[in-house]
């Protein structure tokens, strides 16, 4: 009985431990993550994750604190908030 007991309470940890690990990843952003030398698009008013072999696909070519520092200012970039941070994702055409 003993066992039963603390079978269902490690269980319990268990599903609050992941609950807050969803939480805690969809408050942190993590879809924003984006590597120089990955690939964008932009979907709706955000930039998604994208193949760079699709249409309208960007490079981001480098990650900066001010629109100002791209190397390229007539291209598009992404500007992602988090907190009091922003983060400038300068961006390229992706090549085929």
């Amino acid at each position: 009985r003993r066992l039963l007991i603390f079978g269902l309470i490690a269980a319990a940890v268990l599903v609050l431990l992941a609950a807050v690990g969803v939480v805690a990843i969809n408050a942190l952003g993590s879809s924003s993550s984006f590597a120089v030398g990955s690939c964008v698009k932009q979907s709706g008013k955000e930039a998604k994750q994208a193949d760079c072999d699709e249409d309208g696909a960007f490079t981001v070519v480098s990650k900066e604190t001010k629109r100002e520092d791209c190397a390229d200012l007539k291209q598009p970039h992404v500007q992602i908030e988090r907190g009091d941070k922003t983060e400038i994702l300068c961006l390229a055409p992706a090549k085929r």
